[in-house]
């Protein structure tokens, strides 16, 4: 069996080099993505975006902070894990929703496409749909895929871990056919297939449209994270289960912990503050910081963790209203939040700014 120790061995690496390299990854991640998101809530000038954006680059810490805490105290690996899944869930729909906002919403994606043939592909497995023409029901279901991800995996995560709490999920046991992990393991692989199926289904009949925004970098920055995540952690699940790895779960931590500080300079990269920033965009986000400023960072923060757009797009995604939803609601919104914004108004209404 292969474990860290023995990797340090071979490699003449000092003793507790693994946690080392651990925690450091974790912060260089963190600081990284704190100057990107910093840089965005300081200048939050059109908000149904750039609160897509803070979320999707907030992943990345966590991803890093959960795995350097799951490797340090093994015990508490699986809440960590959770945490972990949860923001992945976020991710997935976060980017989407960012996606249909760049292109003016479900109605104006509708108006632009409708008709038109999809050029499948064998490597997004959408060839099975090529010369299918486009439709509102197409761009519904691509929606619904991610959707029923944030639904499924916030649920399955909080089953596994009461399920370990009274002793029915044992960690890095084999799997087994009558065990809880065979079947918890089951309906995530499937439930986060359907999701990436949405995104690539999405992304082959809309890159036309994407082109002006570098679709091809922001795809590789987000979908790349999940799949590489993906794979890894069932690779070495399979490793393990048959004994080629003594203990998967902290070879995997450190292993996210180290990939999260090149993720974070990609997704840096691939949702830069420049076209939202009204200053130069070389200067530090925490340069000449004023007291307005700490307020707009504050308020932009409220309306980042606000998850009443996730609940409203829930429901209406999956609501028989929904052509009405698609046609109406195709907010754009280009002012700054200010302190006293009501947050988000009723699906149909349009989200009013007040003026700081």
């Amino acid at each position: 069996m292969t474990n860290l120790t023995q990797i340090g061995s071979d490699l003449h690496l000092p003793a507790g080099w693994e946690h080392v390299t651990v925690w450091i990854s974790a912060c260089l991640t963190m600081l990284i993505s704190l100057f990107h998101i910093l840089s965005h809530l300081r200048q939050y000038n059109k908000p149904s975006e750039q609160r897509l954006i803070v979320r999707i680059a907030a992943v990345i810490p966590i991803y890093a902070l959960t795995s350097a805490v799951a490797f340090s105290a093994p015990s508490y690996s699986l809440v960590q894990a959770a945490i972990r899944d949860m923001a992945e869930a976020m991710v997935i729909y976060s980017f989407l929703t960012l996606l249909y906002s760049y292109l003016g919403g479900e109605g104006q994606i509708c108006n632009a496409l409708n008709g038109t043939p999809i050029s499948g592909s064998w490597m997004t497995w959408t060839c099975c749909l090529t010369g299918l023409p486009f439709s509102g029901q197409i761009l519904r279901f691509s929606k619904q895929c991610a959707l029923q991800f944030c639904i499924i995996r916030p649920v399955v995560s909080t089953l596994e871990v009461l399920m370990y709490k009274f002793g029915a999920y044992p960690l890095e046991a084999p799997y087994q056919l009558h065990a809880a992990p065979l079947f918890v393991t089951l309906v995530y692989n499937v439930s986060i297939s359907f999701a990436l199926f949405g995104l690539a289904l999405f992304y082959i009949c809309t890159k036309k449209l994407l082109e002006p925004h570098n679709p091809v970098m922001k795809f590789v920055s987000v979908k790349g994270i999940i799949l590489v995540s993906y794979w890894q952690n069932l690779l070495i699940a399979i490793l393990g289960q048959n004994g080629a790895i003594d203990t998967p779960g902290s070879l995997q931590g450190i292993l996210i912990a180290i990939e999260c500080v090149p993720a974070a300079i990609l997704v840096l990269r691939a949702f830069p503050i420049s076209p939202y920033s009204k200053e130069a965009v070389d200067s530090s986000p925490l340069d000449s910081m004023s007291g307005k400023d700490f307020k707009q960072i504050f308020v932009s923060v409220q309306d980042t963790v606000n998850p009443k757009d996730i609940f409203q797009d829930v429901v209406h995604n999956f609501s028989s209203r929904y052509r009405g939803y698609a046609q109406y609601h195709n907010v754009q919104v280009n002012e700054p939040l200010a302190e006293n914004d009501s947050r988000l108004m009723d699906s149909d209404e349009e989200l009013q700014v007040l003026p700081n």
